[in-house]
């Protein structure tokens, strides 16, 4: 699992910090990035029960915006089968309806 860096996404690291999540960046424990471009992530943290908690969000033109900032909880085991669509701001989970 990749836990977010800093570093690495200064911007959108500011952007979470300014939107005021109930969830602190150090929190997050994984992320998945849209791999095409990477301006489409979705950030994941551990909620109480062992479930996860999810956001995500969209780059254009240079800037982060939200597009969901939570969904309903899944399994760690569906975590690790989110996909993220290609060229889409949208994700699978096999077996999972919403």
């Amino acid at each position: 699992m990749a836990k977010p860096k800093e570093a690495n996404w200064p911007k959108l690291k500011a952007y979470w910090d300014d939107y005021g999540h109930m969830i602190k960046w150090d929190q997050l424990f994984d992320m998945k990035i849209r791999h095409e471009d990477g301006c489409y992530v979705v950030l994941a943290w551990m909620e109480s029960d062992g479930s996860v908690g999810m956001a995500d969000l969209a780059r254009a033109g240079g800037e982060w915006d939200m597009q969901n900032d939570g969904f309903d909880s899944i399994t760690p085991a569906e975590w690790k089968k989110l996909t993220i669509d290609a060229y889409c701001d949208s994700f699978t989970i096999p077996g999972k309806v919403w």
